[in-house]
């Protein structure tokens, strides 16, 4: 299997000490002949290393490499197992690789081949009283042993979780193994092995249908860590009869990582939706229609099974979408939907969460949130609280292997002033990896935050004001370097970057943007020289400052960067919204002339979501974008996303004009001819009239008809034809409106 991205059937983690006499060697190689035996000679390719391990260098290029490269993953337990700082690694690394590969609690076998008192029956230890007595009877140094006590309860808890919840039950071996070689010869060893072997195979077929589960949901961060027990939960509270749950941030603090943690569970359980997992986009939205509707990417699957009339009007295209939706459950299997950044509580209500969940047990709602729950409806809702420092200490660790003690000692320190603020770790991280020549002891001394490690941890987790306040420095401790340290080209990256959709940025309009100020990052490169651009991009993405979405197209930043980056004195937010606005014109003149060209049809999405936030937060500024991107929607039949465009463009006119100026006429228009297309004549007359009357006033003040006179008397009769008004009706009610300006119409109009 040359092209196959998964080279290796399994991975073999063991303790070195365990293979002293050979048996876990003969135990594979007699796992693989048993496979030939049924599989018609066909061989497994197994990861085994039976080589030392000296640095963590070492382990990270290669060990590493082999577990992310695995089906499956072998662990002999034993006490030596837990012990070994290289096994309890690998074990961490596996519960990734079972993320990255949407098998998570999939792909572990136990293999119990020495007793380790105190992990299961009657006399079952705490996690922490487990890892403590394993530590004194290692004999290793303290150091070493304090290193057993702090990585091992996870190790242990997730062991036992694997056993109870998932009725993943222990090969138990321990008898085989103390009998040495010659108990691999025993017949009942034998039919172990084979089922074993058959579990392998059985394993790809699961791989399969993880690979095939659709999904809208941002790409999967490799660095994603921990959080594992929040996993677990969700996935056994979603399995529950309510299939709802939701994640929050503690006291709605933000960088805490929920909507990454939304992301990773829609990873970690792909195989167990087969019919898709698909992420909804909730911010400023108070209904689950608005949020459905407004995701095309989602709507887009079933494009050619909605007629262009249930489109005309929300509840019908809801109710279709609906209706697509079931038969998708009911032929494919069950759906997640991630509802994400939800900014109003009255979405997660009842009589909002029924409307999808009626659909049945198949579907899944998954929302992510920094609203605090009300008291009432705290039963499915998870916190989420600080990341632990372990946890914290991994994620740097996954970035750039520690390169000695002293290093992995100044690494805990970096990690306890940051205080588990889990954006900040990450911006720490990548900060680190992309800067090799900086120890963490050097990064330790520039981190100017010692007052904040300070402080009592109680105060600060009681008082709401003082986290903030704390997260707040610590962000700006960490950013405020790294934004300074970038290329006058990054750094307008980034503030462009600042204004736009967090979620929906598009790498091409940066390019260009920044182009304008410094062309040489437009230009093709020169042979033999770098793409500049390529280089921005690759540069910023590896800072963490702008993150994959899974679309190529497409890129993420966290609200928080945002935010911070908008704050600072040297932004210069009103000329960049300007060009940004003025690059967005063009785009969308570009794409309504050229919508045949499918290579430019994705720049939809982030103009729709561009025109949208404008709205949201700027609602006395903008109107031709807005108007713009509200036409071509209409021609696109997107008329619910439409119509709060059109409707904030006639607002800003009234605003601007006053109710009866002629600037106000267009926009009248336009609304009410998307009120007519989706069949809603009452509220499309008024508007209408309106529009009539204003340009009739227009006519007889400067006694020159006005440009779009006679259209609006076209457009106002065919609305009073279309409400089923007689010819003579409709040139009354022509007449009765001009009667005010003292014009009369005849029967041509």
């Amino acid at each position: 299997m040359p092209n196959d991205p998964i080279p290796f059937d399994f991975f073999v983690s063991y303790a070195r000490k365990d293979n002293q006499s050979g048996w876990i060697t003969q135990f594979v190689a007699d796992l693989l002949e048993e496979h030939r035996k049924f599989s018609a000679g066909r061989e497994l390719k197994p990861f085994f290393d039976e080589h030392a391990i000296t640095t963590g260098a070492d382990w990270q290029l290669y060990l590493a490499h082999g577990i992310a490269h695995a089906r499956l993953f072998l662990a002999f337990i034993s006490p030596n197992y837990f012990t070994s700082e290289w096994c309890r690694k690998e074990w961490r690394a596996w519960l990734d690789a079972e993320i990255a590969q949407h098998i998570l609690t999939a792909g572990v076998r136990p293999i119990y081949i020495v007793e380790v008192p105190g992990l299961t029956g009657k006399g079952q230890l705490s996690d922490q009283q487990l890892s403590q007595q394993l530590a004194e009877l290692s004999k290793l140094p303290q150091r070493d042993q304090d290193k057993i006590r702090a990585e091992t309860p996870p190790v242990v808890k997730h062991l036992r979780r694997r056993q109870l919840t998932h009725n993943q039950t222990f090969c138990d071996l321990h008898s085989f193994y103390d009998a040495g070689l010659d108990a691999l010869r025993r017949e009942d060893l034998r039919r172990v092995l084979n089922d074993l072997a058959r579990d392998v195979d059985h394993h790809a077929e699961l791989l399969a249908r993880a690979d095939a589960s659709l999904s809208t949901v941002p790409a999967y961060n490799k660095n994603f860590t921990g959080r594992l027990e929040e996993l677990l939960a969700l996935r056994e509270r979603l399995i529950k009869d309510d299939r709802t749950g939701v994640i929050y941030g503690v006291h709605g603090l933000g960088g805490i990582g929920k909507s990454e943690l939304a992301f990773a569970y829609a990873h970690a359980y792909a195989s167990a939706y087969p019919g898709g997992r698909f992420n909804l986009r909730c911010e400023g939205k108070s209904t689950l229609r608005e949020a459905v509707l407004g995701q095309s990417d989602f709507t887009a699957l079933f494009r050619d099974r909605i007629s262009d009339e249930e489109r005309k009007q929300p509840e019908t295209y809801f109710t279709a979408v609906l209706a697509c939706l079931r038969e998708r459950l009911d032929q494919s299997g069950p759906v997640l939907l991630v509802l994400d950044n939800v900014t109003d509580l009255a979405l997660l209500e009842p009589d909002q969460t029924d409307t999808l969940t009626v659909l049945g047990p198949k579907l899944h709602l998954l929302a992510a949130t920094r609203l605090v729950p009300p008291l009432e409806g705290k039963g499915n809702w998870l916190s989420l609280g600080r990341l632990p420092e372990e946890d914290a200490l991994d994620l740097l660790e996954k970035h750039r292997a520690f390169a000695s003690n002293a290093e992995c000692d100044a690494a805990r320190r970096i990690v306890k002033r940051l205080g588990g603020f889990t954006l900040v770790v990450e911006l720490v991280a990548a900060w680190l990896a992309k800067h090799r020549e900086v120890t963490c002891a050097g990064f330790l001394e520039r981190l100017r935050i010692e007052d904040i490690e300070a402080l009592n941890a109680l105060a600060e987790e009681q008082d709401v004001k003082l986290r903030r306040h704390n997260d707040g420095r610590r962000l700006e401790a960490v950013l405020m370097p790294t934004l300074n340290m970038l290329a006058p080209e990054e750094r307008l990256a980034v503030d462009y970057a600042a204004l736009r959709p967090p979620d929906c940025l598009a790498w091409e309009w940066l390019e260009v943007l920044v182009g304008d100020r410094f062309p040489a990052v437009a230009a093709a490169p020169a042979p033999g020289e770098p793409d500049q651009w390529a280089t921005i991009h690759d540069h910023l993405a590896g800072l963490c400052l702008l993150s994959e979405t899974g679309n190529p197209e497409l890129a993420r930043m966290h609200r928080l960067v945002q935010d911070f980056v908008q704050g600072l004195p040297e932004h210069d937010t009103a000329m960049l919204k300007e060009h940004l606005v003025e690059h967005s014109l063009r785009r969308c003149r570009y794409l309504r002339k050229h919508w045949g060209d499918e290579d430019v049809r994705w720049e939809l999405e982030p103009l729709t979501a561009w025109a949208h936030l404008l709205v949201e937060k700027e609602p006395d500024r903008g109107g031709l974008l807005e108007s713009e991107m509200g036409l071509f929607l209409c021609d696109m039949a997107r008329y619910h996303e439409a119509e709060p465009l059109l409707e904030h463009v006639l607002a800003l006119a009234e605003s601007e004009h006053g109710h009866d100026h002629p600037a106000v006429a267009i926009p009248l228009n336009n609304l009410a001819q998307l009120l007519q297309a989706t069949n809603r004549l009452p509220e499309a007359e008024p508007l209408m009239r309106r529009n009539l009357e204003i340009l009739l006033k227009f006519t007889v003040s400067t006694e020159h008809p006005h440009p779009h006179l006679q259209d609006a008397v076209g457009n106002y009769a065919g609305i009073l034809s279309q409400m089923g008004r007689s010819q003579p009706e409709v040139l009354a009610q022509l007449n009765a409106v001009g009667k005010t300006s003292g014009i009369q119409f005849g029967g041509g109009w």
